[in-house]
Parts: C-alpha cells; structure tokens; sequence
C-alpha cells in the first residue's frame, strides 16, 4: 500500500463527502429532514466510495485486507481533516460563539456520522474483495 495514494484516496475521499453533503443541505426538499437528507447522502455515498475504490486499486493489486486497511485510513484522514478545516470554519461559527469543543460535539455526537463510517469501511471491504475476484482471473 503506498502512503501517497492513501492520502489521496481519503483527501479525495473528504472533499467528494463535503461537496456533495453541501448540495444536499442546500436543497430546499431535504430542509429539516435530517434523518432523508442522510439516506439520500448514504445512497449516493456508494457510486463515489466504489468509483474512489476502483481508482485505488488500479495501481496495486487488491485484497480484502488491503480494502479494509484503505476503509479505515480514509476514516482517520476524514476525521483529521474535519477536526482541521470542518470544526472550526463551519461549525463552531454555527454554534454562535461556541467553542471547539461545541462545535465538534455537534459533528462527532451525531450518531448518523459512524453510519457513514462504517459504510465506507464495508465498502472498501467489499472492493477489495470484488475487485481481487476480477484482478485474480485468468487473462
């Protein structure tokens, strides 16, 4: 597993999450319904988790320890990057002079954000898996 393209994966990974989760809440249909607005997020989730996984494992031959590895380095470069650039730019001033700590209870204490973990971390599982049955075939 190369360290680069692990980075990238998650850094990838991070923006697509945040770009499409900002759509998704400026949608006047999916205002105020948290629980429809994170189905429709954790449905379209797997198209870019898969996409991501595929462009992962072109450049080394995938596994299912190599897609867990993946899943769960991409959660700890998420989680790094929303406690860096999330937490303070976009929810503590939510939080009307809250602190970090408020800010990022409001993020981290919200039990649908480990749904979201834990599917990227099945996904990437799964990947590792489906895409090693395609790579090991006999050409």
């Amino acid at each position: 597993m190369k360290l680069s393209r692990t980075l990238a994966f998650g850094v990838m990974l991070w923006i697509s999450i945040f770009v499409l989760y900002s759509i998704l809440l400026s949608l006047p249909f999916l205002g105020g319904r948290d629980v429809l607005l994170h189905v429709v997020f954790w449905i379209l989730l797997i198209p870019i988790v898969i996409g991501l996984t595929k462009w992962y494992f072109k450049a080394g031959e995938p596994r299912i320890s190599r897609g867990l590895v993946l899943g769960l380095s991409s959660i700890v470069i998420g989680v790094l990057l929303d406690v860096l650039i999330t937490v303070p730019f976009f929810l503590v001033p939510q939080t009307q002079g809250g602190t970090f700590a408020d800010g990022a209870l409001l993020l981290f204490g919200d039990w649908k954000l480990y749904i979201g973990f834990v599917e990227v971390i099945l996904l990437c599982l799964w990947a590792g898996f489906e895409f090693d049955k395609t790579f090991s075939r006999a050409k």
